[in-house]
């Protein structure tokens, strides 16, 4: 005859084990899934100088650029002669002049200055949207006055305008099209070379207004793969998710740099065989000279930079 006090005591420990048994497992599920998103963010938050933009000097002897840093980012200087690269200024004697001067703190390695240029030992930069001019040999530090804001025109974006404000790029229907703004004539420039390609992206302009950059798309398979979300939050219907899936020996989207003169009869293209296996090429910026093809063409994804020679133009294609 079983007890019933024992009984219900053996019942009352195995429901505590279970408990313990069960937190257990829970508590180690939860350190293991937060172990994976800490290597996650470790792996992700590893990754710098994923983007490059690099500025050059008037005469093409170098070029600045910014570079990310274990514990902030810092402004070197490189050479095209030599390639040797050094820190275009000293930035904690920068941060401490401005320091004096706007009574505010500021580190030597996280300056925030925007589009910094150095010509004849002045350093010029943009700060919380005041210009100023630094001399790197007196330590002088003076605000310059902004020249009064343009009135923007609202259907011509200041960034498909060419330097000298008196031309409009831009793509539409996969072609690409120039615009003479006091004209208001709009001339198509190029088409795709196939059916299915067309081009892209804001217009890239040279110092010179002669010339503009766009990128020609030739698509690749663009596999897409479909899962169901069988119970979406604050719904009780299922949803459905597309996105793209490459697999290993896909043909993938090629993008290539095309440039285009604002006289609307020439344009001009990258070696194909500098392009032909480049895996997402998306970054291509003019040389200093502001010549009429592309200085460089990077691999954001692999981060090496080809090098493109002076290119032969040839006739648009007939819109």
């Amino acid at each position: 005859m079983t007890h019933l006090p024992t009984f219900l005591g053996c019942l009352l420990i195995s429901v505590l084990l279970l408990g313990v048994t069960k937190a257990e497992s829970s508590l180690n599920t939860k350190s293991l899934v937060g172990k994976w998103i800490q290597a996650y963010h470790t792996a992700t938050d590893g990754v710098s100088n994923q983007t490059l933009k690099v500025t050059w000097s008037e005469d093409g002897t170098y070029c600045l650029f910014k570079m990310e840093v274990r514990d902030g980012w810092k402004f070197m200087r490189c050479s095209t002669t030599t390639g040797i690269t050094t820190p275009a200024f000293d930035h904690q004697q920068l941060a401490n002049r401005l320091k004096e001067q706007l009574n505010k703190k500021f580190w030597g390695n996280k300056l925030p200055l925007d589009n910094f240029v150095l010509a004849g030992g002045v350093l010029k930069f943009r700060l919380q949207k005041t210009p100023y001019l630094y001399d790197l040999a007196t330590n002088k530090l003076v605000p310059i006055d902004s020249p009064p804001a343009q009135k923007k025109r609202a259907s011509h974006p200041s960034k498909n305008l060419s330097p000298d404000g008196i031309w409009s790029a831009f793509t539409k229907g996969g072609s690409v099209f120039l615009k003479q703004i006091d004209g208001g004539q709009i001339t198509c420039v190029g088409k795709p070379d196939a059916k299915e390609h067309y081009y892209e992206g804001t217009p890239k302009w040279n110092t010179r207004s002669s010339h503009f950059m766009v990128y020609h798309i030739e698509p690749g398979l663009r596999r897409m793969v479909s899962i169901v979300e069988s119970s979406p939050k604050g719904s009780t219907q299922p949803k459905v998710h597309r996105f793209l899936y490459d697999k290993p020996g896909d043909k993938i989207d090629r993008w290539e740099p095309r440039t285009f003169s604002i006289d609307g009869k020439t344009s001009h293209r990258p070696d194909p065989e500098l392009t032909k296996d480049a895996f997402q090429i998306k970054a291509a910026e003019w040389g200093p000279d502001g010549r009429n093809s592309p200085t460089s063409i990077s691999n954001a994804d692999l981060g090496n930079i080809i090098l493109s020679p002076e290119i032969s133009p040839q006739a648009r294609s007939a819109c």
